[in-house]
């Protein structure tokens, strides 16, 4: 019987947690973290060769990104935004808290985002990139 109730404890400590995730928008930041990081790293596949930037620029970006989202989500975890800015979760009183539009606003993103992805992959597979040779490019001055 001992360890139903302690089943019991961790299920309702592991919804509250899932709660708490929910409530403070977690799942959204990831994942519009994880877009927006895909489409960095894809337009700056496309730019680093025309603007001829170093080959280690790659993996700065993806190095960044990946230590960024830790940073990103423990920041979404502490603060909330409230119509006076940013606030600490605890500070915040009931009817200051913005949550539906914070929802609303990144549902919004989340979609544009994903619109833009979308858009790019296909202009990627149906007009493939030109391949630019910057080595026997001349540049004249005047």
């Amino acid at each position: 019987m001992e360890v139903f109730w302690a089943l019991g404890s961790k299920t309702t400590r592991l919804m509250s947690l899932i709660q708490q995730l929910h409530r403070r928008h977690m799942f959204r930041v990831a994942i519009a973290y994880c877009v927006v990081g895909w489409l960095v790293l894809q337009l700056a596949r496309i730019v680093a060769p025309i603007l001829g930037l170093p080959g280690w620029i790659m993996p700065v970006l993806l190095i960044v990104g990946i230590f960024g989202f830790p940073v990103v989500l423990l920041f979404s975890w502490i603060f909330e935004v409230t119509p006076s800015g940013l606030k600490r979760i605890e500070s915040v009183r009931s009817g200051e808290s913005i949550v539906e539009e914070t929802r609303a606003t990144l549902n919004k993103v989340i979609t544009a985002l994903l619109v833009l992805a979308l858009i790019l992959v296909l202009a990627e597979q149906y007009f493939p990139l030109l391949e630019y040779d910057l080595s026997t490019t001349t540049l004249q001055v005047e």
